[in-house]
C-alpha cells in the first residue's frame, strides 16, 4: 500500500520514524513529548515525500499488530487468477482441487484471504502452501471468527 493508503494509527507511526531519523541524523535523541507531537512535527506533506516510491504492508507497522488481519505465506502465483478473481481457466482439475481444498482449510481455520501483498512475491519456494515447488506470493487474510 502506498502512503495514501496508510490509516491514521500508520501514518502517525510513520511520521514518528521520520521525526526519530531526524533527530538521530542531527546525533539528537527524541523525547517522548516529540514522539507524541510527531503528527504537527512531520506534515503529511514531508512524510508523503520520504515515502515516495515506496509500498508498505500491515506488517511494516507495529501498530498493525492489533489487526485482525494475518498472513498467509507462500501462495503459489499460479493459483492467485483462481483466488482473486475465481477464474480457473489454465488449472487442472487437480490444481483447482488444490486451491479449493486451501481455501476449505482457511475457513475452517477462521481466515478469509483478502489480497496479495506487494512486493512479496518469491520466484521459488522450495514449499509452497500447497503444490509443488513453485514461485509464490504472500497474502493478507481476515479473521472470520474470533480467536478463543
Amino acid at each position: 500500500m502506498s502512503f495514501d493508503e496508510l490509516n491514521d494509527e500508520q501514518r502517525l507511526e510513520l511520521k514518528q520514524r521520520i521525526l526519530t531519523e531526524r533527530n538521530e541524523q542531527k546525533g539528537e535523541g527524541t523525547s517522548y513529548g516529540e514522539l507524541a507531537e510527531a503528527d504537527d512535527l512531520v506534515s503529511d506533506e514531508d512524510a508523503r515525500e520520504w515515502a515516495e516510491g515506496m509500498e508498505f504492508s500491515p506488517d511494516d507497522f507495529t501498530c498493525s499488530a492489533s489487526e485482525p488481519n494475518v498472513r498467509v505465506r507462500n501462495v503459489p502465483q499460479w493459483a492467485v487468477p483462481y483466488l482473486v478473481n475465481n477464474d480457473a481457466s489454465g488449472l487442472s482439475l487437480e490444481e483447482a482441487g488444490m486451491v479449493e481444498d486451501f481455501t476449505e482449510k482457511l475457513d475452517a481455520e477462521g481466515l478469509a484471504l483478502l489480497c496479495p501483498i506487494d512486493g512479496s512475491e518469491s520466484e521459488f519456494c522450495s514449499a509452497p502452501a500447497f503444490g509443488l515447488a513453485c514461485g509464490t506470493v504472500d497474502f493478507v487474510a481476515a479473521r472470520t471468527k474470533e480467536d478463543k
